[in-house]
């Protein structure tokens, strides 16, 4: 891996601000949209599938008791979650 990498993996663990559950209610399920939107912004940098991230979103909301808002929210990142992560990608922390 990269140092650049690296780098981005420590920051999934560090301090982040987050609009919380973008274009989406924040509920019982927003630690998993912070999570989600840490995985997105530092994931793309260490070279992480933009999927996982999206599959760890709907299993923290599966988690929480919220199938159906799970399946929902998965379908929308899939689906418009994209052009966020390839920003991140080819802009790193600045985007």
């Amino acid at each position: 891996m990269s140092p650049l990498g690296r780098i981005a993996l420590a920051r999934l663990r560090a301090p982040f601000a987050t609009d919380g559950c973008t274009n989406w209610p924040d509920g019982p399920w927003l630690e998993c949209c912070e999570a989600h939107d840490r995985y997105y912004r530092y994931g793309s940098l260490a070279g992480l599938p933009r999927k996982r991230g999206d599959r760890e979103l709907r299993d923290c909301v599966i988690c929480k008791g919220y199938r159906i808002s799970a399946e929902l929210m998965y379908r929308g990142v899939r689906m418009f979650g994209g052009p966020i992560w390839r920003r991140y990608a080819l802009r790193g922390n600045d985007a």
